[in-house]
């Protein structure tokens, strides 16, 4: 086989393997070429998959199982199934030759033949399975549904973040400037200014005095 036909199978089959939808419809399609264009299914199947069907049904069978909660909890038995219990040990034991089949029917021949009296016995065995059926199928759920509630809680509840207090920085105290003997403020210059020539002229004129007289 050529290798990039190789190459080609195993992307196909492993695309085929990745869900259950992608193999149903890979069967249809199969399926549907080989009417259309009188090829066996078989042989289309060993192109486009390097697993036969019947292994890939198993598989995704068991898939669903596992991923199903209800799997574990076991189908209710009908009341031919409890007398099939009752009656298949004791039909083998008189007739040792009959195969499966054959013992299949022997003991669905006795089924039809009891009164219904006797069926009574076996269809409240039915009904008591029943009831246990339906209340192990109610803790499962409720089991399943208080998960997914949780889960879901847990993944929208926000986180609030509590906001740390940072500390204030202290205003730094600068000391108090002294004022300089030449600060001296501007509206007091004028008026020291004006006293300092008043005081000359009053000096000059005592001295002018002083030498008239």
């Amino acid at each position: 086989m050529p290798l990039v036909i190789y190459i080609k199978i195993m992307s196909t089959s492993s695309q085929i393997r990745a869900s259950e939808g992608n193999f149903k419809l890979a069967q249809k399609l199969v399926t549907a070429l080989s009417e259309k264009y009188s090829f066996d299914f078989a042989e289309g199947w060993e192109v486009v998959s390097n697993r036969p069907v019947e292994n890939l049904t198993r598989m995704f069978r068991r898939e669903r199982r596992r991923n199903d909660p209800l799997a574990q909890v076991k189908k209710p038995r009908t009341a031919f199934s409890f007398f099939t219990q009752e009656r298949r040990p004791k039909v083998q034991v008189a007739n040792p030759n009959a195969g499966f089949g054959d013992l299949s029917r022997l003991v669905s021949a006795e089924w039809k033949k009891i009164t219904d009296k006797d069926r009574a016995k076996f269809k409240s065995m039915e009904d008591k399975d029943k009831s246990r059926y339906q209340t192990e199928r109610t803790r499962v759920l409720a089991e399943v549904s208080a998960s997914t509630e949780a889960t879901s809680t847990t993944e929208t509840v926000p986180v609030v973040e509590t906001p740390v207090a940072t500390p204030k920085k202290s205003a730094s105290k600068r000391p108090a400037s002294k004022t300089s003997k030449t600060d001296t403020p501007a509206a007091e210059t004028p008026a020291k200014s004006v006293a300092k020539k008043s005081t000359g002229k009053r000096a000059r004129s005592t001295k002018a005095s002083a030498q008239t007289a």
